[in-house]
């Protein structure tokens, strides 16, 4: 199962899964992220991916997004 941890969600889906923090710039740098949150995919499948972007329920890998869990506020730390 894939999953992909957004901002403001802080619970692991799966201790026994490798987790992926997309660490890097998210201002000019186009959406390298969703690049490559999809190789990982591809390559390996069931992973967890904590990215930083602000992606909306719009987006391409939506599908995979896990639900918000934290109260935190809308800053993006």
């Amino acid at each position: 199962m894939v999953a992909i941890i957004l901002p403001k969600v802080i619970e692991r889906v799966n201790p026994d899964k490798p987790l992926i923090f997309l660490a890097g710039p998210i201002r000019g740098g186009g959406d390298w992220q969703s690049k490559m949150a999809e190789e990982l995919i591809s390559q390996h499948g069931d992973v967890q991916i904590a990215c930083p972007s602000r992606w909306t329920n719009e987006h391409l890998l939506s599908k995979f997004f896990i639900r918000a869990f934290s109260n935190a506020s809308n800053r993006q730390l």
